[in-house]
C-alpha cells in the first residue's frame, strides 16, 4: 500500500490553459492535482473563472487521497488547535472564544500594570456572527461561490465573529468589543496588540465618564522659563561664592606674610640702621 503524503495547504493556479491545485506541507510542495487529470471535474465553460478555480480546489481537497495525497489542515502545535472546518455556529464561536480568552486577558494583565484596570472575561451572550461578502482584496465572494459566508457544503467560509469582553475599573465596568475573522474556513487571531487594547479600553472609560484622558495619563510637570532661569542662577551663585571667598583669604594670607617681622626682614632693617649711623659720624 503506497503510503499518504500528507499536506496542510493548497493552493490553485493556473497553468497551460487548465487549473493545477497544488499541496504543501507548510512550505515544501508534496503533490499536485492537474485538471487534466481530474475526469470527472466537470465545470461549464461560461461559469465566472473564479469562481470555477473555487470548485477546483474544493474537488482536490476531496479527492486529494485519489491522488496519494492526505489533506489535513489541522494546526498541529501545542496548545489551543482550531477545527479544519465549522459546520455549525456553535462550533464557529466556541474555538473563537477559545482562542481569544488567553490572549485578551493576557493584554488585561499586563494593561494593569500601569493602570487600575481588572480582566472580568468575556460575554459569550453577545457573540454574533456576521458573513462576509468580500474577500480582503475586494473580491466577491458569492462570485467564488460563497453565500452568506458559507460553502455550498453549509460549513462555514468567511465571516466576523464579533464579541465583546469586560474589564473592571475602579468597582466599575466597561465593554470592550472586537472582532475574530473566519477567512477560507480558517479561523484567525485577532488583530490586536498590547498598545491597540490598552486605547480601546481607555477609549470606552473616558467614553463610559468613569475617567478623563488627564486622569489615566496626567501630563509631565513641565518647569516654566522663569523658575529654570532662577535654579541657573542660583546654581551659578553656589558655584562662586567659595572662589570668591577663597580669593579673599589669600589676599588676607600675602598681606599678612607682608607685614610679618621675618628674619630677612629683621635683617634688612639692622643693616639700614647701621648704615645711617655710620652717615651720622661722618
Amino acid at each position: 500500500m503506497t503510503e499518504l503524503m500528507r499536506a496542510n495547504r493548497v493552493a490553485v493556479k493556473s497553468e497551460n490553459g487548465e487549473f493545477v491545485a497544488v499541496f504543501h506541507k507548510t512550505h515544501t510542495v508534496v503533490g499536485m492535482i492537474h485538471q487534466s487529470n481530474a475526469e470527472d471535474f466537470k465545470v461549464d465553460e461560461n461559469t465566472n473563472k473564479a469562481l470555477a478555480r473555487e470548485m477546483f480546489r474544493q474537488y482536490a481537497i476531496d479527492h486529494a487521497k485519489d491522488f496519494n495525497i492526505e489533506y489535513d489542515p489541522q494546526d498541529r502545535r501545542q496548545g489551543f488547535v482550531p477545527k479544519a472546518q465549522y459546520d455549525t455556529d456553535e462550533a464557529l464561536t466556541k474555538d473563537a472564544l477559545d482562542m481569544a480568552l488567553p490572549i485578551m486577558q493576557g493584554f488585561a494583565n499586563k494593561m494593569a500594570e500601569k493602570y487600575p484596570v481588572e480582566w472580568k472575561g468575556i460575554d459569550t451572550e453577545e457573540t454574533t456572527i456576521t458573513p462576509m461578502t468580500e474577500t480582503g482584496s475586494g473580491k466577491n465572494l458569492i462570485a467564488l461561490g460563497i453565500e452568506d459566508g458559507k460553502y455550498k457544503s453549509g460549513n462555514w467560509a468567511w465571516a466576523n465573529i464579533g464579541m465583546s469582553m469586560t474589564i473592571g475599573y475602579e468597582k466599575q465596568e466597561v465593554y470592550v468589543p472586537f472582532t475574530m475573522q473566519l477567512v477560507s474556513g480558517q479561523l484567525k487571531k485577532c488583530d490586536m496588540t498590547i498598545t491597540k487594547f490598552t486605547e480601546a479600553v481607555k477609549a470606552e472609560i473616558i467614553a463610559a465618564g468613569l475617567a478623563t484622558a488627564e486622569k489615566l495619563d496626567p501630563p509631565k510637570e513641565k518647569k516654566s522659563k522663569t523658575k529654570k532661569s532662577e535654579e541657573k542662577t542660583a546654581e551659578e551663585t553656589t558655584v562662586e561664592a567659595p572662589v570668591e571667598e577663597e580669593s579673599k583669604a589669600k589676599k588676607s594670607t600675602k598681606k599678612t606674610a607682608d607685614n610679618a617681622d621675618t628674619p630677612a626682614k629683621l635683617k634688612r632693617q639692622r643693616r639700614s640702621k647701621k648704615t645711617a649711623e655710620e652717615n651720622n659720624a661722618e
